[in-house]
């Protein structure tokens, strides 16, 4: 009887053992590394305690949490589990690029998902952004930094409409 319950579960309390076995395979992050068995109960004879067999599953990708503290470290980190399925987690001092972002997902095909975590500890303050400057600007300048190329005069024009419908919406909201 397999059910919600992933892990599995034994009952000695009672006057014969209760036995659940769990989900055959991992189901979410929060089992990486777990591993995964079936029981087999023989009975030997009629009201006698049965002989219980823990068989560990073989089958199956397993899950793992992968922590890195740069994208190379997290290439070198992938080509070891290429059988298994990924959550990474990486912890930069620096945004990620496009391409990098692409080459981990080409280094291998099982990762799940990238979980970012800025450290600052070490970042230099002349790469924060200049706050001064108007959102319009900060939006070109990221749009270059992600394309590569500057935005055309109707996207910022579009990205402008936007903000000013946002900042319309939100002036309503807060006056009722």
């Amino acid at each position: 009887a397999l059910g919600h319950i992933h892990k599995p579960l034994r009952f000695d309390s009672a006057s014969f053992p209760i036995v659940y076995s769990g989900s055959p395979l991992c189901y979410s992050m929060a089992e990486a590394g777990q591993k995964k068995h079936i029981v087999m109960a023989e009975f030997v004879s009629p009201g006698e305690t049965a002989v219980l067999q823990y068989i560990e599953l073989s089958k199956g990708k397993p899950l793992l949490k992968i922590y890195a503290p740069s994208v190379q470290d997290a290439l070198n980190r992938l080509s070891t589990c290429q059988d298994s399925y990924v959550e990474l987690h990486l912890i930069l001092s620096n945004h990620m690029s496009i391409e990098e972002k692409n080459s981990l997902y080409e280094a291998h095909d099982g990762i799940i998902d990238i979980l970012l975590k800025m450290d600052m500890s070490n970042a230099v303050i002349e790469s924060m952004p200049d706050m001064t400057i108007s959102i319009s600007e900060l939006f070109k300048s990221f749009y270059k930094d992600k394309k590569g190329i500057d935005p055309s005069f109707e996207m910022v024009q579009l990205f402008n409409e936007v903000l000013n419908n946002t900042n319309n919406q939100i002036e309503l909201s807060s006056g009722e």
